[in-house]
């Protein structure tokens, strides 16, 4: 084939790879239906068991934070037992939940990709190494706090820090009008714990902050980033990713099990990627959430989309979704 004939043909496959990004289904509004109708029944959809299990889990490790937080501000011991898992029917909880999941089975993964402590990437581990204390102590925090939330998940726990404020706060809400219609507990002192709880949390404590201001310090990533998932670790990778495509962390986490990583790869080159190291993520990516190699877009279809087109292209789900919430009520 000639060097025109060449052209059409990546300029071929890279429609391709568009037109594939364009058809997949929106994770983010399909999601929470799906883990909805799973976890508070009525399902015709079965999602990985694993993640499943995580979620269905953390749902009851938060509903025991929830109660001994509405209990220790002064709701009374009669609520011990009674949050139900109605309150976490909200599809934002759920879509946060699922790519907590998400997140987890990457890092699970990350021997696969010869990373053996995915807590401990070298990207972090080199800053830890820094002349400036502040540096030190950015890194410290989110090996701190990547540690924790890798080893509470082992354990089927998360941490309510690992939600953001406004999905707290709504938990809490629902919780006590949950309580309210079920005749558990006085009115009154229900709302006065609510306050007294929620007045006490501060997001800034959590993993999702940590990640987000470790980006911010480093002004990650870099002119010229070396974007390897085993330098990085996934979960810095995404928190970059999302930095620079304005997506949101969770947005990001949900593109990794989407088949084909189509949606993935156009945010990849609209980051700046080479096709090549584009490539390399994509395989790495798949391999930590165990998906089929055999349907990711090849060489050529990744390089015929420009960045230019990809930065487009990701301008418009942004606009579609100023923010995740957005995003999912579609």
């Amino acid at each position: 084939m000639d060097e025109t004939g060449s052209s059409v043909g990546s300029r071929q496959s890279g429609q391709g790879l568009l037109q594939a990004a364009l058809a997949l289904p929106d994770l983010a509004t399909e999601l929470p239906v799906v883990l909805k109708a799973r976890l508070f029944p009525d399902s015709g959809f079965e999602p990985r068991e694993d993640d499943l299990g995580l979620v269905s889990a953390w749902i009851d490790a938060l509903r025991e934070q929830v109660e001994n937080g509405l209990a220790d501000a002064g709701a009374g011991p009669e609520i011990s037992g009674k949050v139900s898992r109605r309150p976490f029917s909200d599809r934002a909880i759920l879509t946060q939940l699922m790519a907590r999941a998400v997140e987890m089975r990457l890092a699970r993964n990350a021997p696969a990709i010869g990373m053996p402590d995915p807590e401990l990437p070298e990207a972090v581990q080199q800053r830890l190494g820094s002349e400036d204390p502040d540096t030190v102590e950015i890194a410290m925090a989110l090996l701190i706090a990547q540690c924790r939330f890798l080893a509470n998940g082992r354990a089927f726990h998360l941490d309510l820090g690992e939600l953001s404020a406004e999905r707290t706060s709504g938990l809490v809400w629902r919780s006590v009008s949950q309580l309210q219609d079920d005749g558990i507990g006085e009115p009154v002192a229900l709302r006065a714990a609510a306050e007294k709880f929620l007045a006490g949390f501060d997001e800034r404590e959590g993993r999702p902050h940590a990640l987000e201001r470790f980006c911010h310090w480093l002004a990650l990533p870099e002119a010229r980033q070396n974007w390897s998932v085993a330098h990085n670790g996934p979960a810095l990778l995404l928190a970059m990713l999302a930095r620079v495509s304005g997506l949101g962390f969770d947005a990001c986490c949900l593109l990794c099990i989407e088949p084909g990583l189509a949606r993935l790869a156009i945010v990849a080159r609209a980051a700046g990627l080479s096709g090549h190291e584009c490539l390399a993520f994509l395989a790495d990516m798949a391999e930590l959430a165990r998906l089929g190699v055999h349907d990711l877009p090849d060489l050529a279809a990744i390089e015929a989309v420009g960045q230019d087109e990809a930065q487009q292209m990701v301008a418009r789900w942004r606009n579609h979704a100023a923010s995740l919430d957005d995003w999912m009520d579609g």
